[in-house]
């Protein structure tokens, strides 16, 4: 749609989406997947909507994407321009690689660290702390180690997400928001009588949202590391969800309590997650979906999910069950054919 100056107010003239103002920050992920909003304009809250503008007119299948329940309508509004900010590609020169969490900045550049730091505090002005990942995740609680590159010196942090808010420490759990939108597909296949485990859940943010968003009669949150649990509990009395039961186990040890219980069973071990589909297997109850995460290479040879699938069968045979595999999909890249995959398999 054209856009036009209004001498009056000096703003511009576009199409915006009004969602409810509750429900915004969902509402605008989705909008941003979609690649939609017109970046160089402000949205805007008034009374119980926030208007967010955007390119073009929605499609219906993208107003399911955001909700019927949060959508209200497209119409013109007036919106402020932003005032544009260098970005850190034009201030450097290139692209680094870089995570926002919370008011934290995650870079893995050691080389150049320095500067782009301080390209990441010039382009934006919500982060306090840039990091240098220094490790990869290891051992078996999942964490890292970082660098201080400059900002304050910390690796805790609030970081929001769906309408959900978790404290974090960096160095004490491993936490990405590189999967928020996995988190927000998982959540779709919940319903509200459903029993869930989440056999490896960190501070939380499968557990809660899930918890929150679709209210299931029990929500199983479990994790190995203490110091994840303490945040899980902390961030479940923050977001106010009672239908969660925060364990600190073994997750070989959750069959003692939980066999043939769980509709669904989330399995965000990627690395390892293998080493537990036995016990997965036997959570699942008859009809139930076991969502396993692993990390994989696709060879000449192989396919990417071949191996994966094979260890689930066997797992669901030595228990005297059978699988069914419903959905097979890509996560994310790491590197040149190496992928993080969800295989999800329904336990008969």
């Amino acid at each position: 749609m054209e856009k036009n100056v209004s001498e009056k107010n000096e703003k511009v003239l576009s199409i915006g989406a009004f969602v409810l103002k509750k429900n915004g920050e969902s509402a605008r992920r989705t909008l941003d997947l979609l690649q939609i909003i017109s970046e160089d304009l402000k949205p805007f809250a008034k009374d119980e909507f926030l208007a967010i503008p955007i390119k073009r007119k929605l499609s219906k299948s993208e107003i399911e994407k955001i909700g019927k329940e949060v959508f209200v309508k497209t119409g013109n509004a007036y919106f402020e321009r932003r005032k544009k900010n260098p970005t850190i590609s034009e201030l450097l020169g290139y692209n680094p690689t870089v995570e926002y969490i919370g008011d934290i900045a995650i870079i893995e550049d050691e080389q150049n660290k320095k500067e782009i730091g301080k390209a990441i505090f010039k382009c934006n002005k919500n982060i306090k702390t840039v990091l240098l990942a220094n490790s990869p995740v290891l051992g078996e609680f999942r964490t890292r180690k970082f660098i201080h590159v400059c900002g304050e010196k910390k690796t805790e942090t609030v970081y929001k997400e769906y309408g959900c808010k978790y404290y974090i420490d960096l160095e004490k759990a491993y936490f990405t928001q590189r999967l928020s939108t996995e988190r927000a597909r998982i959540l779709k296949k919940i319903n509200e009588d459903d029993f869930v485990i989440d056999m490896f859940a960190g501070v939380g943010p499968f557990s809660i949202l899930i918890s929150k968003k679709k209210k299931p009669k029990t929500v199983i949150a479990n994790d190995k590391n203490p110091e994840a649990v303490e945040l899980l509990i902390k961030n479940i009395k923050e977001n106010k969800v009672e239908n969660i039961k925060a364990l600190n186990l073994d997750a070989k040890n959750l069959t003692d309590h939980y066999k043939e219980k769980a509709d669904h069973v989330i399995m965000n071990l990627p690395c390892s997650a293998h080493l537990f589909l036995n016990e997965a297997v036997q959570l699942t109850k008859k009809g139930g979906i076991i969502y396993y995460y692993a990390m994989a290479e696709e060879t000449e040879k192989e396919d990417l999910y071949s191996k994966d699938i094979d260890l689930i069968k066997k797992a669901a045979r030595e228990n005297g069950k059978n699988e069914n595999i419903i959905e097979m999909r890509k996560i994310r890249s790491y590197a040149p054919h190496q992928y993080n995959i969800c295989i999800e398999a329904r336990i008969e």
